[in-house]
């Protein structure tokens, strides 16, 4: 394996950086995992004479703690996608901001706050896609509207009944919103179509566990009302991380 960023963590913008999969078990898939944190010092002509794809035009318009989000996340993928192909390749962008991945890669990226994240995989395996979410865990005041915008009356029954505690019922709400955002990264490319959080129902989840996703509407021909997936979570730099493969 080769590592990318070793030699020029500081360099490169991004700090403590990590390629150690969260998930051990996940390696055998040929799985490449980064992540770091990063501040807006990253924005600057030595990061960017790094890409090896053309900045979008909605990068030269925005704020720079949006700029530094978009070369943080594009350095954490290319370390990653270095690591799984050999080659030093930083994702494009869609229309609209999407990344756009290297010939024969899927991968996935997400950031919070300073901290970045990114996985890839071989466009080659049986995984036809996959998402990454890195969330901050829900405050006590936001609960309430997190489970009313997020959680189907079903979830609600499953991950924030009475019974629970508090703590526990912000654990719940962040992995539900997380595994969904996780599962439309991983889904999106392949349907070509936003969709929204009833389209996804989580069946089960635990932090540090297994979770289990179903699709409640026609995406596409392939992924039909009553697909599954599936994915893991974890803590992550005091954060949510999820995980989501189909």
């Amino acid at each position: 394996m080769i590592d990318a960023l070793s030699e020029n963590k500081n360099f490169h913008g991004l700090k403590n950086v990590d390629q150690q999969v969260p998930w051990p078990h996940l390696i055998k898939q040929n799985m490449c995992f980064t992540s770091g944190r990063f501040d807006q010092s990253i924005v600057c002509k030595e990061t960017i004479a790094c890409l090896t794809q053309s900045l979008p035009e909605s990068y030269f318009s925005s704020v720079k703690s949006r700029r530094a989000e978009y070369l943080a996340g594009r350095m954490c993928a290319a370390d990653a996608i270095s690591r799984l192909l050999g080659s030093w390749l930083t994702p494009g962008s869609n229309i609209s901001g999407a990344p756009i991945w290297p010939k024969g890669v899927v991968g996935s990226l997400s950031h919070s706050d300073h901290d970045v994240a990114s996985v890839v995989m071989s466009a080659y395996g049986q995984s036809k896609g996959v998402g990454l979410d890195l969330e901050q865990i829900v405050s006590f005041d936001q609960i309430d509207a997190l489970v009313g915008l997020v959680l189907l009356p079903d979830e609600r029954k499953r991950f924030v009944v009475k019974e629970f505690s508090r703590w526990q019922q912000r654990i719940n709400t962040s992995l539900v919103f997380s595994l969904k955002e996780s599962l439309f990264k991983a889904l999106y490319p392949l349907v070509g179509k936003p969709f929204y959080f009833e389209a996804a129902e989580v069946l089960s989840c635990s932090l540090g566990g297994l979770a289990y996703l179903r699709v409640n509407e026609d995406l596409s021909p392939s992924y039909e009302h009553g697909f599954q997936a599936y994915g893991y979570s974890c803590l992550h730099r005091g954060k949510i991380l999820t995980i989501v493969y189909v």
